[in-house]
């Protein structure tokens, strides 16, 4: 008895759905009908990713790292400071590339521009 209650109740709100989309159509609802769907399928292609960096996370040896394009690091300076200086030394030793958009007093002291 359940199943046939939800059955009726799945079928009247796709008559609905059919009876507004095709009433509305024209007006945007047509936006809807593209939307959705493709939000669908880049959810759902974010969850295979997740599952897939999962699986890797539970073997055991090393992550495949094959096919990652190289980090490049923008490090936006109002001024060069000691501590600055060896974190923009830290970035650069992590990544393929790191730079950074200093004043006039950072690029005097041989920060290199991007």
């Amino acid at each position: 008895m359940r199943l046939f209650i939800n059955g009726t109740g799945a079928a009247g709100t796709g008559a609905a759905l059919a009876v507004i989309l095709s009433a509305k159509f024209v007006e945007g609802a047509w936006i809807t009908v593209l939307v959705i769907p493709l939000v669908i399928a880049m959810l759902k292609a974010i969850r295979r990713h997740y599952d897939l960096i999962d699986r890797q996370l539970r073997e055991d040896g090393s992550i495949d790292l094959r096919g990652l394009q190289p980090l490049i690091v923008l490090i936006p300076l109002e001024r060069l400071r000691p501590v600055r200086r060896k974190g923009g030394a830290l970035c650069a030793s992590l990544v393929s590339r790191c730079d950074c958009y200093p004043s006039d007093e950072a690029r005097r002291t041989g920060c290199r521009r991007a």
